[in-house]
């Protein structure tokens, strides 16, 4: 009768501790999760100002000469899609530039995602945190 008490009671004990060394553990990580995910929003927004702030005009070229070249095949382009064919090149850069700030900051960020990984790590991580029985 004393060694089936203690037989039932050890595996309750280790037991016990596995969850306090479990949740000790689970903690710090979830404080680093969302450490990333909070510095990872933060990223976008920056990447969204800094949409806001682009300007074609501002763009380095690796060769100056071939700036006039990239400007005409811009407003080409531009004429060709969203502004009328008798548009200035200016106006038609202009446009250009509008276009990458209203449009072009959303599609970026959404081709980035909500979440930086895939859901093979997140599967991972949770069986970390919390176990594969959880």
């Amino acid at each position: 009768s004393v060694w089936l008490c203690f037989i039932l009671n050890v595996p309750l004990q280790v037991a016990v501790k596995f969850w306090r060394i479990r949740s000790i553990l689970a903690g710090p990580s979830i404080l680093a999760i969302t450490i990333y995910f909070r510095s990872w929003a933060r990223q976008k927004q920056r990447m969204r100002v800094e949409f806001m702030g682009f300007s074609v005009r501002k763009c380095m070229c690796a060769c100056e000469d071939d700036r006039p070249i990239v400007y005409g095949n811009i407003a080409k382009l531009m004429k060709a899609t969203l502004v009328p064919h008798t548009s200035s090149d200016d106006e038609a850069l202009d446009a250009f530039d509008n276009l990458a700030h209203t449009t072009l900051p959303d599609a970026f960020l959404f081709a980035l995602g909500d979440v930086s990984f895939s859901y093979k790590h997140l599967a991972i991580l949770c069986i970390l945190v919390y176990g594969a029985d959880a």
